[in-house]
């Protein structure tokens, strides 16, 4: 039997590793992307918190931005047309 730090291995199979990734508690990330059928731009932040690997909690909006035309809408530029809010609790029985 063979042991190396990270690894087992017998010799009746392949090594095994031992790997306990580094998390985070309390994540924030924001997703942008374009809608170039819209004309329009979407952010999306979100804020994530885990309390163990079984209960995460969710915090998060959409905004939608679109780039009004004066001769449709009466108005010019990236204006906020949208905006939703959300709330999300996991938690695994």
């Amino acid at each position: 039997m063979n042991c190396s730090a990270g690894f087992n291995s017998t010799a009746s199979g392949p090594p095994a590793r031992v790997f306990r990734p580094n998390r985070r508690a309390l994540s924030a990330r924001i997703v942008l992307q374009y809608n170039d059928r819209e004309d329009a731009w979407d952010t999306d932040p979100l804020l994530t918190y885990q309390l163990n690997p079984l209960t995460i909690f969710y915090i998060g909006s959409t905004r939608d931005y679109r780039d009004l035309n004066p001769a449709e809408d009466g108005r010019e530029g990236w204006t906020l047309t949208e905006r939703q809010y959300f709330v999300k609790a996991q938690y695994l029985f």
